[in-house]
């Protein structure tokens, strides 16, 4: 099994226009055009993942060769 790992990234509730919102996350704020002052911290949410690594890669090619030889 491999270890699940998560991390906390910030919210921010941000304005585009009248009476129109968005929450969008702190990696992704420089991919908006927003209004300027229209934003104020949201929270925060956890993001869960697994960590990519070498020995897990060589066990799936693994796995996908013995699935062709198996094959024919």
């Amino acid at each position: 099994m491999y270890p699940l790992k998560s991390y906390h990234q910030k919210m921010y509730k941000v304005g585009f226009g009248s009476n129109l919102w968005g929450i969008i996350s702190e990696d992704s704020l420089d991919k908006w055009c927003y209004l300027e002052g229209c934003i104020e911290e949201y929270g925060t949410r956890e993001i869960f993942y697994i960590e990519p690594d070498e020995e897990r890669r060589e066990d799936e090619e693994k796995t996908m060769l013995r699935g062709a030889a198996a094959l024919g």
